[in-house]
C-alpha cells in the first residue's frame, strides 16, 4: 500500500505548473481535461507514477481563488539545500512563511537534550535490555527533531 497523489485546487493552472517545474524541480507526468465536468488535471512529481507520489493539481473552470482552509496542513518535500530552494521560491514571487532551520524548535530541543541525558542516566541503572529499548527509542526522537522545516505560501 502506498500514497498515490495529494490533490491541490489551484486558481490558476499553467501559473501553477510553472512554480512546481521551475521553483520546486518537478516533471509534468501527464494532464487532462474534462469538458462535460468543466476541470482539468495537472499531474506532476519527480518520478513516474508507478514509482512514486505525485502531486495533481486540479483547475475547475472558472473558479480563480480558494480559502485556505484551517484542516490543510503541508506539503512536505525533501531538498538537497533548503535556503537555496527558499531564495528561489522568493526570487519567484512565493513568500516563505517560516525560515528554515530550527528557530523556536531550538528551545524545545535544548530542553529534550536536557531530559534526555536524565533518562539516559536512568537507563544504565536499569537491565541492558530494557536499556537497548529505551536507547533506540530515543535515538528515533533525537533523529525525528533535526528535520528542517519551511513553509512556503505561492498562490496568494
Amino acid at each position: 500500500m502506498r500514497i498515490l497523489h495529494t490533490m491541490l485546487r489551484v486558481g490558476d493552472l499553467q501559473r501553477s505548473i510553472q512554480f512546481y517545474q521551475d521553483v520546486l524541480g518537478m516533471r509534468l507526468l501527464r494532464t487532462s481535461e474534462n469538458p462535460e465536468y468543466k476541470y482539468s488535471l495537472a499531474f506532476l512529481g519527480y518520478d513516474d507514477e508507478d514509482k512514486a507520489s505525485v502531486l495533481e493539481l486540479t483547475y475547475n473552470w472558472g473558479v480563480d481563488k480558494y480559502d485556505l482552509g484551517n484542516a490543510y496542513g503541508h506539503i512536505a518535500i525533501g531538498v538537497d539545500d533548503i535556503y537555496a530552494t527558499c531564495e528561489a521560491v522568493r526570487k519567484a514571487g512565493g513568500n516563505v512563511t517560516r525560515e528554515p532551520g530550527p528557530g523556536e524548535r531550538r528551545q524545545n530541543r535544548d530542553r529534550f537534550r536536557r531530559r534526555s541525558r536524565r533518562v539516559q542516566n536512568r537507563i544504565h541503572r536499569k537491565s541492558k535490555r530494557t536499556s537497548r529499548l529505551r536507547q533506540l527509542n530515543l535515538l528515533c526522537k533525537v533523529r525525528l527533531k533535526k528535520a528542517t522545516f519551511f513553509n512556503v505560501d505561492y498562490e496568494r
